[in-house]
């Protein structure tokens, strides 16, 4: 698996999605995961996950570069534990790695679309 500073082709980012998670700071941290976003996406390819085509519209009327946008189903916006892995064999192929992601010990429900 390479290391989090190797060089890589894009970003992968999911917005945020669940009022019960973020509660009041909702509102903050779409405008944070925004500002960060517009910043990586002036320097390389961005893809945003939107849990649905309401939040996709959001992602849209947000971001002021160009990003790629899918709607898929998730419980929430944190892809480094949720979202995939990628390795790298001697031979230079990429594979993605499945694995059973439980949302830190079943902490945060729903977990299911992680």
């Amino acid at each position: 698996m390479p290391a989090e500073w190797a060089p890589h082709e894009r970003t992968l980012m999911a917005w945020p999605a669940r009022t019960e998670l973020w509660g009041a700071q909702l509102a903050q941290a779409k405008s944070d995961y925004a500002a960060t976003a517009n910043a990586v996406a002036a320097f390389e390819p961005l893809t945003m996950v939107c849990a649905s085509e309401d939040a996709a519209a959001e992602v849209r009327a947000a971001l002021t570069g160009e990003v790629e946008i899918v709607v898929e189903p998730i419980d929430d916006s944190w892809l480094r534990d949720s979202g995939p892995i990628f390795v790298v064999g001697e031979d230079g192929r990429r594979a993605g790695v499945h694995f059973g992601f439980n949302a830190w010990g079943e902490k945060f429900r729903p977990f299911d679309k992680d």
